[in-house]
C-alpha cells in the first residue's frame, strides 16, 4: 500500500521530500496492516478504523523529519493513543454514534471464518474491559509480539515498568476469561 497525500485534505502538509516519500511509503508496507490491528484491539471500530489510520499516517508524514530514523513505530503508536483519546471524546459529545457491528468476514484483514469473527469479538470485549494501560501492553507484547523493550518505547516508560504492568495485565486478562468461562458455563 502506498500513501498519497491529498493538498485538499491536508494544507498544512508541505511536500515531502523524496527520502521522506520513501521512508513514509517503507513504514507503510512494513507496518500498516499492524497500525490497523492495533487500531482495532485498543477499540477502534471497524467502520472507523481506515479513518483513524489515516488520521495517524497524516500526522507522521507532516512530522516525519522530526522522528528518529528507526523510531517510526514507537511515534505512530504514540499518535494513534491520541488520536484514539481525541476520537473517544468527540464520541462523548455526540451519543448518537454508534460503532456498526462486523457485517463480514472480508472486511476484517486476515480473517478467514466466521469461528474467527467470534473468537475476535471475544477478544475485543475482553479487552474493552482492561484498563487502558493494561489493553495497550497486552495488544503491543501479547498479541502484536512487541519486546519489552520495543513496548517500553511506543509508550515512554521503563522496561521494568512494562515487566510489572504486564504481569497485572495478563491476570486481569486471565481472570476476565475465568469469569466469562464460568458464565457461559452457567448458561449451559
Amino acid at each position: 500500500m502506498s500513501l498519497t497525500l491529498q493538498a485538499s485534505s491536508a494544507s498544512s502538509i508541505v511536500a515531502p521530500s523524496r527520502v521522506e516519500s520513501d521512508r513514509l511509503n517503507a513504514f507503510v508496507k512494513t507496518y500498516y496492516a499492524r497500525l490497523w490491528r492495533v487500531l482495532r484491539r485498543l477499540g477502534v471500530p471497524l467502520h472507523s478504523t481506515e479513518d483513524v489510520a489515516q488520521e495517524v499516517l497524516l500526522v507522521l508524514a507532516r512530522r516525519l523529519p522530526s522522528v528518529k530514523e528507526g523510531a517510526e513505530w514507537a511515534f505512530a503508536f504514540s499518535t494513534s493513543r491520541r488520536v484514539i483519546a481525541d476520537a473517544r471524546r468527540r464520541q462523548r459529545v455526540r451519543p448518537s454514534f454508534v460503532p456498526a457491528s462486523i457485517e463480514s468476514q472480508e472486511a476484517v484483514p486476515g480473517c478467514s471464518s466466521l469461528s474467527d469473527l467470534d473468537e475476535r469479538d471475544l477478544l475485543d470485549h475482553l479487552l474493552d474491559g482492561l484498563p487502558e494501560v493494561q489493553r495497550e501492553l497486552i495488544v503491543l507484547v501479547e498479541l502484536e509480539g512487541l519486546t519489552a523493550w520495543e513496548a517500553a518505547a511506543c509508550l515512554s516508560i521503563p522496561e521494568g515498568t512494562v515487566a510489572s504492568r504486564l504481569r497485572r495485565a495478563r491476570a486481569a486478562l486471565e481472570a476476565a476469561a475465568h469469569d466469562m468461562r464460568a458464565q457461559l458455563e452457567k448458561k449451559e
